[in-house]
């Protein structure tokens, strides 16, 4: 018999190699009937003795899917354990797991439920697909692997000895009683011969399945049928079988349009000709021909992903985009990615063509990008809104005939709003949205800004408007204030996430206003002049020294942004600004002495840590010096330490404080009143007071 151990096979390699046989064909089986199991027609997961199966998670927890989400489920988890290389080892000299024969069981139990589905609910559409035969033999080596190895037991083993008992006799009805056994041991010598293999390696001869199955050879399908699964095979896939047999070929040459095909870039260069340039993608060769000579049967071998127009200044020929257009539509061309059009005038007669030709590719793309041109319609507004994959647009230096230069574009708040749409429904999926172009509605743009702040996870997007104005930034505001979106220095503060906001830049000199999120640092509140991220407090040392070491608790502040970058950045240069540096060290040095700190420790480059050290510690040095003790019950509370941080970044306060004396020693005279220190002498020279 075929699942016989075979003298001299180990046992968990011919146990794996059957299980993989049995995950293949299973696999293959229920993917003929996909479109057939739905939700609709399948609404619950039924095999041969129950109506209605649970699929149970990794936590142990019951859902109730549908049939197709189950076999879905199974066909996962049974992918993910073919891949796992202490269950399935695909290296020379690697042994098996112990856990393999517990987990061969729950994958057979799995692969029951998905074979049992197809008899119980999709038995007719077996027989209309003829793969009643395969299904018979299937069921029939899962019964004899799972006898062999004592894979199944009790009620299911039953019921599938049942199910095999009815299917094997109706095949031999059919048959006439002239099939054989699938547990006839008169096979060919070839089915039984075992290959020469090592660990693992269990690829190299057919299966059992395959061997006693021959009518399901792909040339013995329909048409339709090969087709759905030539379908799913790359073009390089489909050349190999092309050239198998004429069956094959005959098939792939006669549907070339409803397979795929090679990718490729469409440029369109209008100069003293008009030339037409196709390049398949990652390839460098380049096919070039003119575009009045252009042969259209070129477009049904390839799949055009890119089209670009260049047109150097140039006027585009008229009927350009009608030819393009009727080229896409003749040879099923719906895979447009991306549109470019750089230095091109498009010339009033276009206009119907150039329409249809916008409104076909924004059905597929997701890039749109117009430089430098002169065109005589707008793109369509009701194009972008219907489309569902454009998320970058840009229009620049760019006009449409008729229309001032600085006139807004329909084309740009429909963009916006289409941004918003996408915001609001993005869901788990994670998409980058770029926008570069004239200037929109104001409310459009509040609108955008809140639907971002009310995102759970808002997505990241460059917004950059030109030509704007004065009248357009007030316009802006008040639609913010309508919508209740306070800001402080232009930055919108995300409502759904503490540490986010929108950073707002206008530019005035250029007439231009940026957009973009900020997702690591909160927005500024009323009276905080820096901007800087949240730190987050933790314990470095959470059990007592050892004997001996006299070092306190250390409580560590890990800064997510450069704080010495920060403080450089707000301080006055020169002079003054050395005296603010020593006034934030030394407050610094008093908040460690208050709140029962021993250390600070900073995300920063080594070059400027040792510089916020060294001034840390010259400002310790210098003020109040108190003798720190080990004190394990009394902490500091979180909310302390962020009202001291908050404290200690407040510059005003700091600044506003008289200048400190930091010449004392403390070993000299007791520590004095920080608020008025004492006038100080250094080379003869009186110190200015700041």
């Amino acid at each position: 018999m075929l699942t016989r151990l075979p003298q001299g096979m180990d046992s968990n390699e011919w146990l794996a190699t059957h299980m993989l046989a049995l995950f293949d064909h299973v696999n293959s089986l229920c993917g003929s009937v996909a479109e057939l199991c739905t939700p609709v027609s399948c609404p619950v997961m039924s095999y041969p003795g129950v109506s209605k199966a649970y699929w149970i998670d990794d936590k142990g927890k019951r859902l109730q899917y549908p049939a197709m989400q189950y076999i879905d489920c199974v066909m996962s988890f049974c992918e993910k354990s073919r891949k796992n290389e202490l269950l399935f080892p695909t290296k020379h000299g690697n042994s098996f797991s112990s856990e393999l024969e517990v987990h061969c069981k729950r994958t057979t139990k799995l692969l029951w439920h998905c074979i049992g589905h197809l008899y119980t609910n999709h038995w007719d559409q077996m027989a209309v697909l003829n793969l009643r035969p395969q299904v018979a033999v299937v069921l029939a080596h899962m019964l004899r692997i799972a006898k062999e190895y004592s894979l199944m037991e009790g009620k299911d083993l039953s019921t599938m000895s049942h199910t095999v008992n009815l299917v094997r006799n109706a095949q031999l009805r059919q048959n006439g009683g002239n099939a054989s056994s699938t547990d006839s041991s008169s096979s060919s010598d070839r089915h039984t011969r075992v290959p020469s293999s090592k660990s693992g390696s269990w690829g190299g001869h057919p299966t059992p399945a395959m061997l006693m199955s021959k009518p399901n050879s792909l040339t013995s399908l329909s048409t339709e049928l090969q087709l759905r699964i030539l379908q799913y095979l790359s073009p390089k896939e489909l050349r190999r079988c092309s050239s198998t047999c004429r069956g094959l070929h005959a098939a792939i040459s006669s549907n070339t349009l409803y397979l795929q095909r090679i990718p490729c870039t469409l440029r369109i260069v209008v100069c003293q000709e008009c030339r037409v340039e196709l390049q398949a993608n990652g390839i460098c060769n380049t096919f070039v021909c003119s575009f009045d000579e252009l042969d259209g049967q070129i477009f049904s071998r390839v799949s055009v992903e890119h089209f670009q127009l260049v047109g150097n200044g140039n006027t585009v020929p008229a009927d350009l985009f009608s030819v393009v257009l009727n080229y896409f539509h003749r040879f099923r061309h719906r895979n447009i990615i991306s549109l470019s059009i750089t230095d091109s005038f498009v010339s009033t007669e276009s206009v119907t063509s150039l329409f249809s030709f916008f409104t076909f590719a924004l059905q597929t793309a997701n890039r749109i990008k117009v430089t430098n041109s002169s065109i005589p319609i707008d793109i369509p507004s009701i194009a972008i809104d219907n489309s569902e994959d454009l998320i970058k647009f840009e229009w620049t230096n760019s006009s449409i005939h008729g229309m001032e230069p600085s006139g807004p574009l329909a084309s740009s708040t429909a963009v916006v709003q289409h941004f918003t749409k996408i915001v609001r429904q993005m869901g788990d999926q994670r998409r980058t949205l770029q926008l570069n172009t004239t200037v929109a509605d104001p409310s459009a743009v509040a609108d955008f800004i809140k639907a971002w702040s009310e995102t759970r996870e808002p997505p990241f997007f460059t917004v950059a408007l030109k030509q704007i104005g004065a009248d357009w930034q007030e316009r802006f505001l008040h639609e913010c204030a309508l919508r209740c979106l306070t800001h402080v220095f232009y930055e919108f503060p995300s409502k759904r996430q503490p540490t986010s906001h929108i950073k707002v830049k206008f530019h005035p000199e250029l007439n231009e206003c940026d957009l973009w999120p900020v997702f690591d640092v909160p927005a500024r509140t009323f009276g905080q002049q820096i901007c800087y991220a949240p730190m987050s407090l933790t314990t470095e040392v959470n059990k007592k020294p050892e004997e001996g070491d006299g070092r306190p608790p250390v409580w560590t502040i890990e800064a997510e942004t450069h704080l010495l970058a920060m403080i450089m950045q707000y301080r006055p240069s020169g002079k003054e600004g050395n005296q603010n540096m020593d006034r934030l060290v030394v407050e610094m040095s008093r908040i460690i002495e208050d709140d029962e700190f021993t250390s600070y420790e900073c995300v920063l480059s080594e070059k400027d840590y040792e510089e916020f050290k060294k001034r840390m510690m010259q400002g310790a040095a210098r003020g109040p010096v108190k003798t720190y003790e080990p004190v394990w019950a009394i902490r500091p509370t979180r909310e302390e330490v962020f009202a001291k941080l908050d404290e200690f970044f407040n510059m005003e306060n700091i600044l506003a404080r008289e200048p400190l004396d930091v010449s004392a020693s403390p070993e000299e005279e007791e520590p004095k009143e920080m608020d008025s220190p004492p006038p100080k002498r250094k080379r003869g020279r009186k110190k200015k007071s700041v």
